[in-house]
């Protein structure tokens, strides 16, 4: 159901059947009666606005097809309007499905979007139009002149079709009565409003008329401004209601809450409804009248210091009100008269064409209309003085007994505050005495604690001093301290205490001060002598390292000048390289590595101020010295690359000369000497017209030729042509290329045409074989549900089975001849090939796609050929299985002998012929040896059918209902006998003999546990009736949807489903499958031929498997 905030319900809704929950659209159509049914009886028709719900399923692609926009103010709707219904949108479809008034229309009001109220802001509203939700619901409203419900286009149907004659009357007598009408109207609502206000037992409201202002949220501001008259009570004060009728549909009251729900709830609250659960505003003051300040808006929001109400008019009683009001309504002019009936309105407007001819036939009818509604007048004003003197009556009966009640109050208020007074003086008095003693005792224990605390401050002097002032303290003192004699008398204990540990921690303290001092200067002394020895160490190796830098600067000088030559630079790189450089490289590495293992000396001596300026000294000499030597070996290192470059570009020079020279006839090389140095030096044939266009961009003469000094630009400009050459012969050598790649790729192309015509001859096949599964599908559906029939699957399985092979064998080689065309293809051309080929694979794959589909046709035939095979076995085995229980009743005694008797040659299995030979030697079985043989098949395959599988046909059992011991011989008492383990409740046991009794009478069955197959002897009941062993056991429930398999693995091929609630009955115990880790037993259906493996518990331990109780 669509939720309402309240006060948008119909007023006509109440007239529906007790307990009927109404819906907008049943809402509007009521209304609308109800107002027709008051007309017709001559009374006012209520103030119903229409309002109907919208439901919109949202569709992909389609819009919502509504523009809606904000109105503020106005005579027009405010709030969410609707401007626009667009074509082919969800609300277009929703008109066309609806009659016409359930149609939204330009100017409706939108009151309520999902969830989304009215008293919530309009953008909020619109916002909700816009959400991805799967549905979209809003409640319509629609007003017309003078409150109503808004007319129908068409006549309404209210319960059945409204008759023409119906309408006609109706028509007629609110044409006679229209203007009397009114006029009662105006004389019946005031004692209406009076009756409606003032209930019996509650005083007429009356109170100040307020005025409410400001407030910042414009939603809000636009619903609480206005003036507030007094309109009934609650909790002791007027209720406060809005002039100028609801907004938006909604009535505005002022209200106030006592603390009967809570602390938090109590104050004056701005809501439509007293102790609704919608509000706006709320102000926690317990004042007789609203406050005029300090509201929250809203109402758990922050203050809003801008909404104020202000007091008004002296207090004004609401009877008073409707005589104002109805010599107002006395002076409105006829046109708002008559609209105040809006289905008067509605039938003068379809009937105002009618001919005047048929109004002036009906005056007789219409004047003894008027004299009766007369006679109805004079009755209506003597029922509203009776109602008035009534209601003033009551009123002063109300007031004596508000003044009784009172007084009494009065009086037992003033006895309780005498006694109260009386009580307040004597806990006065006691807490007056109680206070002073308290206080002696304060100002006795503060003095000890005093002398306390000297003492905790006391010095190893003053110690004896503060601990004698103590003693003589306490004696005087501490008597008077009543209930804290111990506590101070402990705590002057632990301070002398605490004080005498204090003084001698003081002692050791300074002894040892006094040790850490003189250690302290011994290490002083120590470091002082290690520093002085640092420093003259260091002060020795910077002068060798100075010395050391000087004389190898002095030894590199002629190398460092400009007349140097590679014989002096060899001997400076010597130097470097000798003894001298390496001298000075050793005096620096011994000076920084000597302030390295020396680092606590270096930073305390940077810190003491006497030798910071010695030891910055001797750093910066350091320094200088290194960079000296540094700057000598690099100086000669550049100078000796410096005279290489040099000898290496000489060297360039002459060669190029060289090379010049051996072409060169006369100096120069002319057109003659050109192409020969050009085939030469490069290796290239300058064609003729080439010499001649180097010659004339060199400006050189044909006949002089090129220089010596032009022979470089010569060298660039031969360089050129060659590659301007070679660029030639690859543009031609690419031509080339793309001629044999064009052949290449239609011969491709021709390869591939011929890869799709040899697929187009494969089609044939492909439609063959789909056609084929498709038949055999086809006839399963034809047999599907038969029972009966030939189990046998038919020989058209197989050759539908061998077509699609075969197509797939023909697909698959044209694939490999693709691949291998794709493959052939080189770098270049395997893109071109590759999407070439795509059209072939593509036919290839859809071919495939359709041998697919046939084989899902081609399995579920084969599927329901093996389902019918298994259930045709199913039937076959239960039918043995009857025989053999029949047989083992008629024989009683263990199970083992029906074994013995089956077991010809007593191997320990039964083979095909022993089994089938039992089951013929049985009783009236008419089973035929062949569907014997197929069964044993069924139940063992090709190998022998074991013991424990043939006792299962015929097992019996039992469920454990209280704990019991498992024995290996049937005499408990037997001193043979032994305990194998205790039986749990709950545990299944499958019965081989018995039941008998044993030498105690107690009732005994040898069984095997299903639990760990262990095999021995429990008792079923005991000497004095205790049950142990209960039938049954061997069914279980499905608790949740299972597949039952045809094999112990869980993915094997699922024969049918189950569903929770079936029951199974088992054929096999628990075995594990290691591939799902679920525990999975052998079953049969019951109700069904259907027996396979299910899971009992799966791997995570869920349960699918409940035993039966």
């Amino acid at each position: 159901p669509f939720s309402m905030p309240p006060g948008l319900l119909p007023e006509g809704g109440r007239h529906l059947p007790q307990g009927a929950e109404p819906q907008y659209g049943q809402m509007v159509a009521h209304a609308a009666a109800v107002q027709l049914a008051a007309q017709s009886f001559g009374q006012a028709s209520p103030s119903v606005p229409l309002r109907f719900e919208v439901v919109l399923e949202r569709q992909p692609g389609v819009p919502v097809g509504l523009d809606v926009v904000i109105a503020q103010g106005g005579a027009a709707p405010t709030g969410l309007v609707v401007e626009r219904v667009a074509e082919g949108g969800l609300v277009d479809e929703w008109n066309r499905r609806q009659e016409p008034p359930l149609c939204v229309q330009p100017g409706d009001q939108i009151i309520q979007v999902n969830d989304v109220a009215a008293w919530q802001p309009p953008a909020l509203r619109a916002s909700e139009f816009t959400r991805d939700a799967p549905r979209v619901r809003f409640v319509v409203q629609r007003k017309v002149a003078g409150g109503g419900a808004a007319p129908p286009a068409a006549p309404f149907r209210v319960g059945g079709p409204m008759l023409q004659q119906q309408q006609q009357q109706l028509l007629q007598q609110q044409q006679l009565q229209q203007q009397r009408q009114q006029q009662a109207q105006a004389q019946a609502a005031p004692m209406a409003a009076q009756a409606a206000h003032s209930a019996p037992g509650s005083p007429p409201a009356s109170g100040p008329v307020l005025t409410v202002a400001g407030c910042t949220n414009e939603t809000v501001a636009n619903i609480v401004r206005g003036t507030f008259r007094p309109f009934s009570q609650n909790h002791g004060r007027n209720v406060f209601k809005k002039d100028g009728g609801s907004v938006n549909g909604i009535d505005v009251l002022m209200y106030f809450w006592d603390d009967r729900d809570g602390a938090s709830f109590c104050g004056w609250w701005f809501g439509p409804k007293v102790g609704g659960d919608q509000v706006w505003a709320y102000s926690s003051e317990r004042s007789e009248v609203p406050p005029a300040s300090g509201w929250r808006v809203p109402y758990d929001g922050p203050l809003d210091p801008t909404l104020q109400v202000h007091g008004g008019s002296a207090p004004t009683a609401v009877p008073g009100m409707p005589q104002m009001q109805q010599a107002q309504q006395g002076q409105q002019p006829p046109q708002q008269q008559q609209s105040a009936d809006p289905m008067a309105s509605f039938f003068n407007s379809r009937h105002q064409e009618q001919p005047q001819q048929r109004q002036q036939g009906q005056q007789p009818q219409q004047q003894m209309m008027m004299q009766q509604q007369h006679r109805q007048e004079e009755q209506q004003r003597m029922w509203q003085q009776q109602q008035e003197a009534k209601r003033q009556e009551e009123q002063r009966q109300w007031q004596q007994q508000q003044m009784m009640k009172l007084k009494q109050q009065e009086e037992e208020r003033r006895q309780r505050e005498e006694a109260m007074r009386k009580q307040q003086e004597l806990e006065m008095q006691r807490k007056r005495e109680q206070d002073e003693r308290m206080r002696l005792e304060q100002l006795s224990a503060m003095t000890v604690r005093k002398v306390i605390g000297k003492l905790r401050t006391a010095e190893e002097g003053s110690f004896q001093e503060a601990q004698r002032e103590l003693e003589q303290v306490m004696q005087v003192e501490l008597h008077k301290t009543g209930m804290q004699q111990a506590s101070l008398r402990t705590e002057a204990q632990q301070a002398v205490e605490l004080a005498r540990q204090r003084i001698e921690h003081q002692r050791e303290q300074r002894r040892l001060a006094e040790e850490r001092q003189k250690e302290l200067e011994r290490q002083r002394l120590e470091q002082e002598e290690a520093r002085k020895k640092f420093l003259a160490e260091l002060e020795a190796l910077v002068v060798t390292l100075e010395e050391s830098g000087a004389k190898l600067k002095e030894l590199t000088a002629p190398a460092l000048a400009s007349t140097a030559t590679l014989e002096s630079i060899a001997e400076a790189d010597a130097v470097i390289r000798g003894d001298v450089g390496m001298g000075a490289k050793a005096a620096g590495k011994a000076c920084t590595d000597l302030m390295i293992a020396n680092r606590s000396n270096v930073e305390a001596l940077r810190m003491n101020f006497e030798t910071k300026a010695g030891m910055i000294a001797l750093q910066a000499r350091i320094h200088k010295a290194l960079e000296q030597v540094v700057t000598a070996s690099h100086s000669v290192t550049t100078a000796q690359d410096r005279l290489k470059r040099k000898a290496v570009a000489v060297e360039r020079v002459e060669k190029r000369n060289a090379v010049f020279a051996k072409y060169a006839k006369g100096g120069a090389l002319g057109r003659k000497e050109l192409p020969v140095y050009a085939r030469g030096e490069f290796g290239f044939e300058v064609p003729g017209e080439e010499v001649g266009r180097i010659l004339d961009r060199l400006g050189a003469a044909k006949d002089s030729g090129v220089t010596k000094e032009m022979y470089y630009q010569l060298r660039v400009a031969v360089g050129i042509a060659k590659e301007e050459e070679a660029s030639r012969q690859r543009r031609r050598e690419a031509e080339e290329r793309r001629k044999k790649l064009e052949d290449e790729k239609a011969q491709f192309v021709r390869d591939l045409d011929k890869v799709g015509l040899d697929l187009d001859d494969i089609d044939p096949s492909v439609a063959k074989a789909e056609e084929s599964c498709t038949n055999q599908a086809s006839e399963v559906d034809k047999h599907n549900g038969d029972e009966q029939g030939d189990a046998v699957a038919p020989p058209q399985l197989e050759e539908a089975q061998r077509l699609v092979d075969s197509a797939r064998e023909a697909i698959a080689a044209e694939r490999k001849r693709i691949s291998a065309l794709v493959d052939s293809a080189n770098e270049e051309l395997k893109s071109f090939v590759e999407a070439e080929s795509l059209k072939q694979v593509a036919k290839a794959t859809s071919m495939e796609k359709r041998l697919d589909s046939g084989l899902v046709a081609l399995r579920k035939a084969r599927s329901y050929w093996s389902r019918k095979t298994w259930m045709d076995m199913e039937r076959i085995r239960q039918e043995a299985v009857k025989l053999m229980k029949s047989h083992v009743t008629a024989k009683p005694g263990p199970l083992e002998e029906v074994f013995k008797e089956a077991d010809k040659d007593e191997d320990g299995a039964i083979s095909k012929s022993e089994f089938v030979a039992f089951f013929q030697g049985l009783a009236d079985c008419k089973i035929e040896a062949a569907k014997l043989e197929a069964l044993f098949g069924h139940l063992a395959g090709e190998a022998p059918l074991a013991k424990d599988a043939f006792l299962r046909l015929v097992a019996v059992y039992h469920r454990v209902v209280k704990d019991s011991p498992l024995t290996s011989d049937l005499s408990v008492a037997s001193k043979d006998s032994k305990t194998l383990r205790r039986l749990n409740e709950g545990e299944v046991v499958e019965v081989y003999e018995g039941p008998v009794k044993d030498e105690k009478e107690l009732v005994r069955v040898k069984c095997r546990t299903a639990k760990d197959g262990l095999i021995g002897w429990v008792t079923v009941t005991g000497n004095s009736g205790t049950t142990f062993l209960a039938e049954g056991g061997g069914e279980f429930e499905v608790t949740t949807e299972a597949a039952v398999t045809t094999k112990l693995q869980a993915d094997s091929t699922p024969i049918w489903d189950l569903s929770k609630g079936d029951k199974v009955e088992v054929l096999e115990w628990d075995k594990a499958d290691e591939r799902s880790g679920a525990t999975r037993m052998r079953v049969a259906v019951k109700g069904q031929c259907i027996s396979g493996w299910v899971s009992k518990t799966l791997s995570g331990g869920t349960q699918v498997l409940r035993l039966c109780l």
